[in-house]
């Protein structure tokens, strides 16, 4: 996830220090499933409506974390924040829509969801990466993701 976003991140012309804060919030944005049961994560049958609820706490649990770890960076706690935000404002935890979504957030976002499809899980098929990148587009056209960065994704696997 790390290099796939920061590749983005390089094809967009963020600045190092972006860069280097978006590899922070990679390597961070999931300290917050700790306060997830295991059994939530582990399952393969779909979460009542409580349990996503709970489920949707994460991302503020991970910035709560960072916090007490000495992380200070308004950039960087948003990018772990509102990485589950979704561009036509379907996402959570605050329902943001489009840029108003910080950039790192959506490219952790889109990182995140290649790297889930592309990746051997204990309940989920890998997927073939022109498989994935045709349905993060798809899921894009469907608004679910930043165009741009989606576009920044397919070319970095020379795919348009």
């Amino acid at each position: 996830v790390g290099i796939i976003a920061y590749s983005i991140g390089d094809h967009l012309k963020l600045s190092d220090k972006e860069k280097e804060e978006l590899l922070i919030a990679v390597y961070m944005h999931d300290l917050g499933k700790a306060i997830i049961s295991h059994e939530y994560l582990e399952r393969e049958d779909k979460l009542t409506t409580a349990e996503h609820n709970d489920f949707k706490k994460y991302p503020s649990e991970s910035v709560r974390i960072m916090k007490t770890l000495g992380y200070e960076s308004e950039s960087l706690l948003n990018m772990v924040e509102y990485h589950r935000e979704l561009f036509n404002g379907s996402g959570y935890p605050t329902g943001m829509i489009g840029e108003s979504i910080p950039l790192g957030a959506r490219i952790l976002s889109i990182a995140d969801a290649f790297d889930t499809m592309t990746s051997k899980r204990l309940h989920a098929e890998t997927w073939e990466y022109k498989s994935a990148l045709r349905e993060i587009q798809k899921d894009a056209d469907n608004g679910l993701y930043d165009l741009n960065c989606v576009s920044a994704l397919k070319e970095l696997f020379d795919v348009t």
